[in-house]
């Protein structure tokens, strides 16, 4: 097991946690003075005890494991609020106890915090952070695109990740804004074949209307990290620019352009001498690509709370050692709220560039169909089905497994058809009854199958989750 001082991201924890504090200290100054103005401080212990039943624990398509899973999270959430100032922490420590497999028995932790500031009546500041430590199969990742990914991990290894995100936004005007996003983002995983990374990702956006009908939007990402030991990925920019018009309040359409260009580290190819000692036989950067892209799209509010946006556009990647890629981006999202019942429905296809993972799939393409139905009773009852249908094709071979990376090239790369569906069903039994604040209970079945082209890469899981959560 590896100990604090081997972590490489423990150095970006202490920069992480010394931004907080230089972010959090102003808001609390400006929080001083408005005290006796009408604030209000809640503070609510918490409690959540969950039983699972997982008939594969590994998330393999060969020799699964099945266990039944209970957790016991007690914790606390405070709030802080006044005309000026929003502050949320929740944090409760989760305790794991597996019954057939009690080797993986852990405490883990989780916290969110959440605070907003009105500096001024035009500006606004935010700042989120989140820190998980557990030895779930699977995490959500971020990735900066329409596609939203469920990583599998091969292990059930204690991770760290912690992921701390400002935001600033200046408003002129009725609708033109400023907005500075910044992520810090580090992972760290006790297993040893686990990929770590670390993210540095920003975002700037500039949204001007020149009159009631005519305006423009820019926007722009930069990414610096790594996303292993052995390779860097130096530099990535985005810069989009598109062009909007309203033919009314209710309906834009608009007209988008964008190019990028991803640097990675140079690969070094060492040639060994008689005498043991290794030097440069050559360099090769066959990794680094350009990105161009166009859309075209509109959105559109109608009557009785319908929903309709839509967009269709092309995109062509040069690079990654003379090897292009193109396809089609599209999107078409449908949702609809009739008084207690919302339904979303959406197809999306285009690209992915998932480089800071954990499972690092570098460049992608894809295609997915996903439907949501939720339901609510008096807020007291509520019912949530989905299900989702989708392809992923990935043009790079990103692993440090001999084995894999043969099992790859012998498929010809690497395919996913993904099928997932969930169903779920809360309760609220108690609200607002003597110190009781909140008392509900869910029951929540999960579908994943992963139809993959490599047996590493395949599986089918299924999860029953019964939860009950105190809210005093």
């Amino acid at each position: 097991m590896l100990s604090p001082e081997n972590i490489p991201c423990r150095p970006i924890m202490k920069r992480t946690n010394g931004i907080l504090f230089l972010f959090i200290l102003p808001i609390l100054c400006l929080c001083l003075p408005v005290q006796g103005a009408g604030y209000t401080f809640d503070f609510n212990p918490l409690l959540i005890t969950e039983e699972t039943y997982d008939d594969n624990i590994f998330l393999t398509s060969s020799n699964k494991r099945s266990d039944w899973i209970t957790s016991i999270s007690p914790g606390f959430i405070t709030s802080l609020t006044d005309p000026r100032i929003n502050f949320t922490l929740e944090y409760h420590p989760d305790l794991l106890y597996y019954l057939h497999n009690p080797e993986f028995d852990s405490t883990g932790h989780t916290l969110n915090f959440t605070t907003s500031a009105e500096l001024t009546s035009r500006l606004t500041f935010s700042l989120d952070e989140t820190y998980t430590r557990s030895n779930i199969a699977s995490l959500e990742e971020f990735a900066d695109t329409d596609y939203e990914r469920d990583a599998r991990r091969d292990a059930r290894e204690i991770f760290n990740r912690n992921v701390v995100v400002p935001r600033l936004e200046y408003r002129f005007g009725t609708d033109n804004s400023v907005r500075l996003y910044y992520r810090n983002s580090c992972y760290r995983s006790e297993d040893p074949t686990e990929d770590d990374y670390r993210e540095n990702y920003g975002e700037a956006q500039l949204d001007y209307w020149f009159n009631v009908k005519n305006g423009i939007s820019l926007l722009g990402h930069f990414i610096k990290g790594n996303f292993d030991e052995d390779t860097d990925l130096i530099s990535s920019l985005d810069i989009t620019a598109r062009y909007r018009y309203r033919f009314s309040p209710h309906v834009e359409i608009y007209g988008e352009y964008g190019t990028g260009a991803s640097d990675f580290e140079e690969e070094r190819i060492f040639l060994t001498l008689e005498n043991g000692k290794r030097v440069v036989e050559r360099v090769e950067d066959n990794e680094d690509y350009d990105l161009h892209k166009f859309n075209f799209g509109f959105e559109w509010q109608l009557p009785d709370n319908l929903q309709l946006e839509g967009s269709l556009g092309y995109f062509w990647r040069y690079g990654r050692g003379n090897r292009d890629e193109q396809g089609i981006n599209s999107l078409l999202a449908i949702e609809k709220a009739i008084n207690d019942v919302t339904l979303h429905l959406s197809w999306t296809s285009g690209y992915s560039a998932n480089y800071f993972a954990i499972r690092d799939s570098g460049f992608s393409q894809f295609w997915r169909v996903r439907g949501d139905v939720t339901y609510n009773y008096q807020e007291k009852l509520e019912f949530r089905l989905g299900g989702a249908y989708g392809y992923e094709e990935y043009t790079d071979i990103r692993t440090t497994d001999p084995e894999e990376a043969l099992e790859y090239l012998a498929e010809d790369g690497r395919e996913n058809y993904t099928y997932s569906a969930r169903a779920g069903i809360v309760y609220h039994i108690l609200r607002h009854y003597g110190f009781l604040e909140d008392l509900s209970i869910e029951f929540e079945f999960r579908h994943i199958e992963n139809d993959a082209n490599t047996s590493t890469d395949r599986y089918i899981s299924n999860r029953s989750i019964a939860r009950a959560t105190a809210r005093f």
